[in-house]
């Protein structure tokens, strides 16, 4: 194909210094947004010790013992089965705050009988880590309130898109001849150049579709608030509260199912649908209904949690199943399928995989296009005959290894701590957010003060630390040291994949370790 080759010039310098504006940006929201394709595991998997699961059949009897204490049980509770036991589950409710789970400010609860068969109710305490890194994939990193960060992170997502565009374009003369072209050697920037075309190339569907969601949810309440005004005539609230999952009067002469007269009734009318969590919820009215969510991998679901079906407490019978996956009208499943393109919840354990493995590759996609500039501008500097760096170089080197390595360690010691965190109180649980942004800036400012060649190999070092460290917990609960967290399955494959992540970061370390030893001394990478 031929395009004149201002146009390429052009073309190129826009991919260059949109990439460059939004790179790091991206780094976090796709490593971050990797980790979040296994968010419903992670939070099972940080549930504290306290947390028991107990078979299912006696759950009933439980609720009605705990109600003599805790009579707010009876408006609102949340029975989640353990993934690989189904036939085993945990009970939780919330005293005070908002209704629904994860709303308001209110204390949860859980129930255990002990092995004498009293009662013992313990206040829950989760860190809430998936949801945190969940956070930081959507706003990009910025630690900003939604409203500040949300169209911040739209001007982000759109100068993304004009990268892939201006990208593809540059990239389309030489198609042919660099699509499968990787050419390790002497010529590091042809080299990166190589990798970054091709993992740009082959994953480009992928990016477009992330580009345009992003925008989409960064600018939700613009598209809503022009169609309510254009479209609905401001009446847009009334057709939501339509729509929304219907709760039933409450009737005080009739009792209600039981959960496990619930899960069945939804067993025998949608057998390919596998139960995740029943949840009881009451409105201000009075009015009840049961939440039933779970997951279809043969259809689309809204989000990584699966969809849900809304049941009468009394009778059990379906009152709604807009977003039931597999049972919803074609309008809803077309919009359903615009949200689970982004947050992969189609296909089952091969898309989430898939979208880690592609998560992953973005992340080092734009970390590569940063490491392109920096040679670009070293090649530029000896071609001018110039051996000391411009400043710019060095502060964008910097920056791209105190952020990108920062972001790691940050994560992997939110994960690595999630557990030990719960142990001691909600107080502790809280830290979270303030341990992540103290290690995220406390690796950038390393990497400004050592120089982004030093500083690189020994935050490599240290990542591979606070990952393997992840596993941690699971060798103290395995000799006995702690209690062993809630009963899961969870733990051995993901220790396995920190384990593995570990080991990565540490070859990385070493392998950079050396190459600084051999480097030429007009390298930003060379150390001081």
């Amino acid at each position: 194909m031929t395009i004149r080759a201002d146009l390429i010039r052009l073309y190129k310098e826009v991919h260059t210094w949109v990439g460059i504006c939004s790179g790091l940006f991206l780094f976090i929201a796709f490593y971050a947004g990797a980790i979040t394709m296994f968010a419903p595991a992670l939070e099972q998997w940080e549930v504290p010790a306290s947390v028991k699961a107990m078979p299912l059949n006696e759950i009933p009897d439980l609720l009605k013992v705990v109600a003599v204490s805790h009579p707010e049980i009876k408006n609102n509770y949340d029975i989640t089965l353990i993934a690989q036991s189904p036939d085993f589950a945990y009970l939780t409710w919330q005293k005070g705050g908002g209704r629904h789970h994860g709303a308001g400010n209110g204390q949860r609860f859980t129930a255990n009988v002990l092995p004498d068969g009293s009662l013992k109710i313990t206040p829950l305490v989760s860190t809430h880590v998936s949801h945190f890194i969940n956070v930081l994939h959507q706003q990009v990193g910025l630690p900003l309130s939604r409203e500040f960060a949300m169209p911040l992170m739209g001007i982000v997502a759109l100068l993304y898109g004009l990268a892939l565009v201006s990208g593809v374009i540059a990239f389309l003369p030489g198609l042919r001849k660099n699509i499968f072209a990787v050419r390790p050697g002497k010529n590091r920037k042809r080299q990166w150049l190589d990798i970054h075309n091709v993992l740009g190339v082959f994953s480009l569907p992928f990016h477009l579709i992330m580009a345009l969601s992003s925008i989409v949810f960064a600018f939700h309440d613009v598209f809503y608030a022009t169609q309510n005004a254009t479209i609905y005539h401001h009446a847009l609230n009334r057709t939501f509260a339509t729509a929304a999952p219907k709760s039933t009067v409450q009737k005080n002469n009739v009792s209600m199912i039981s959960p496990v007269e619930a899960l069945g009734h939804v067993t025998r009318l949608f057998p390919d649908f596998t139960i995740k969590s029943l949840a009881l919820k009451s409105g201000r009215d009075g009015s009840k209904s049961i939440q039933v969510t779970g997951f279809n991998a043969k259809h689309v679901m809204r989000s990584p949690e699966g969809g849900f079906l809304t049941l009468d407490p009394y009778d059990g019978h379906v009152i709604q199943t807009d977003y039931m996956p597999g049972v919803q009208s074609v309008r809803l499943a077309v919009i359903t399928s615009f949200f689970a393109l982004h947050f992969g919840s189609y296909g089952g354990s091969p898309v989430i995989w898939g979208y880690f493995i592609l998560g992953l590759a973005g992340a080092f996609l734009f970390y590569s296009g940063n490491l392109l500039w920096i040679e670009s501008r070293r090649k530029k500097a000896v071609k001018n005959q110039t051996v000391e760096q411009k400043c710019s170089t060095k502060i964008l080197a910097s920056l791209t290894v105190g952020v990108s390595l920062g972001c790691i360690i940050g994560i992997s010691s939110l994960l690595s701590l999630a557990r030990w965190l719960a142990l001691y109180g909600t107080h502790a649980a809280s830290w979270g957010g303030s341990i992540y942004y103290a290690l995220f800036l406390a690796a950038i400012t390393w990497s400004f003060i050592l120089g982004s060649g030093k500083s690189s190999y020994q935050l490599l070092a240290v990542a591979s630390f606070t990952t393997a460290s992840i596993i941690f917990y699971d060798v103290c609960a395995y000799a006995g040291i702690i209690n062993s967290s809630a009963e899961t399955d969870l733990t051995l494959p993901i220790d396995a994949l920190a384990l593995m992540g570990a080991c990565c970061f540490a070859y990385f370390s070493l392998r950079t370790y050396r190459k600084m030893q051999n480097l030429s001394e007009d390298s930003v990478w060379k150390p001081q």
